[in-house]
């Protein structure tokens, strides 16, 4: 496409001070933690002021195995309401399931990404979650986005991807990349790992409660209840 490739090399060797920093971005589920990392080197070598991703493309078309499985066939979509007969609520179409995809909250870590963007002075620049995109891909439904070959309307829309051999399926940034194997060594940092944990889904979260939750003053809280009562009764 003529644009220059520049590489960066993402070092392993700062994994605690990085992990708090992420921290301190207040990065609070393993994916946040994860998918966030490699771009605290990432953003310091970009000069430009606007970066363009196309973040959010895979919430259109249910690739995580999750969507497969409970959108891709009928016989995993049968098995999926099966499960919860007793508890229809936990029931959503193809298109309920994107929707919290997108939710603030989610979508695929952008909160937690744009505080890394901000970090740097950055704009970021996301086409796919722009509305007119989303009403294209929610005409359609998942095996109309994904037969006969997954993402098959981006393939067809940019042939000159062929240019790149073989397109492989879906991979999660921080899986592919063996992120997730990288800081499974953590566990083994008792001021990293500091309840002993078996998995870095709760090294996660003990390290966003113990930074987000503050101790209530009970002195503090039973003097003002005083004040009020004697108040209430003068």
């Amino acid at each position: 496409m003529g644009w220059t490739f520049k590489p960066t090399i993402v070092p392993t060797n700062n994994l605690v001070k990085d992990w708090r920093k992420l921290v301190k971005l207040e990065c609070k589920k393993k994916t946040h933690f994860e998918c966030v990392f490699p771009f605290l080197y990432v953003y310091p070598k970009i000069t430009e002021e606007y970066v363009l991703t196309g973040w959010g493309a895979d919430g259109y078309f249910g690739v995580s195995k999750k969507a497969q499985m409970r959108y891709g066939s009928k016989k995993g979509n049968k098995k999926y309401k099966e499960y919860f007969k007793k508890n229809p609520k936990n029931i959503k179409t193809f298109n309920e399931a994107r929707d919290i995809y997108f939710l603030p909250d989610n979508s695929a870590g952008l909160k937690w990404h744009n505080k890394v963007v901000e970090m740097y002075n950055k704009k970021h620049i996301t086409p796919y979650l722009h509305s007119t995109v989303k009403d294209y891909f929610y005409q359609f439904n998942w095996k109309e986005l994904n037969i006969p070959e997954q993402k098959h309307h981006i393939r067809t829309v940019f042939p000159e991807l062929t240019k790149f051999l073989k397109i492989r399926q879906h991979t999660n940034l921080h899986l592919g990349a063996g992120i997730d194997k990288l800081f499974e060594t953590l566990l083994d940092n008792k001021k990293i790992n500091f309840n002993g944990r078996k998995r870095m889904m709760d090294v996660s979260r003990d390290w966003y409660k113990k930074e987000n939750t503050k101790p209530t003053n009970v002195l503090f809280t039973a003097f003002h209840f005083v004040i009020n009562f004697i108040r209430g009764h003068q």
